[in-house]
């Protein structure tokens, strides 16, 4: 049960709860969390086909390559996180450099990874792979953390409180 889990256990869960069954985005576009590593420090998010994501040369947009590096870099950062209160503050990203290496189709992976943690701001990075095991994108990404803002960890994804 949730109440044996320790803090950090409890956040991961409450994180992959809000994005899989609460983030209008994520149900709009088809993507999930798929698995986040024991470490706390990465997290895998994963897209299936969908054609609504292409352009019109057939290939997954870039703006989606965007959302899935930002998402698996933000919840990384979110997970490295240690205040036992996983709902006292929100991290946003406040940078994001993506690297297009190549066009894709079909399912996508995001693998994101702390660079450097800290208490008010995370350095994390996201490899993007196509189904094939190919690296087409790659994003560096800084998440800050704004104290006072509450994540709705057990709502119904309507937006934090400023």
């Amino acid at each position: 049960t949730i109440d044996t889990m320790s803090a950090a256990d409890q956040r991961r869960t409450q994180l992959a709860t809000m994005f899989n069954h609460h983030a209008p985005l994520a149900k709009l576009l088809g993507m999930r969390l798929a698995s986040w590593g024991d470490d706390g420090a990465s997290a895998v998010f994963e897209l299936a086909p969908n054609p609504a994501t292409h352009h019109a040369g057939g290939f997954v947009h870039g703006g989606v390559y965007c959302t899935l590096l930002d998402c698996a870099i933000w919840f990384t950062a979110a997970l490295t996180d240690p205040d036992p209160n996983p709902n006292s503050s929100w991290w946003a990203t406040s940078d994001l450099n993506v690297h297009f290496l190549r066009p894709a189709a079909g399912v996508l992976r995001a693998v994101g990874g702390i660079v450097k943690a800290g208490k008010r701001q995370t350095v994390a990075e996201g490899r993007l792979y196509d189904g094939e095991g190919h690296l087409v994108a790659h994003a560096t990404g800084t998440c800050i953390k704004l104290t006072g803002v509450q994540m709705p960890l057990h709502g119904t994804g309507s937006p934090p409180r400023l």
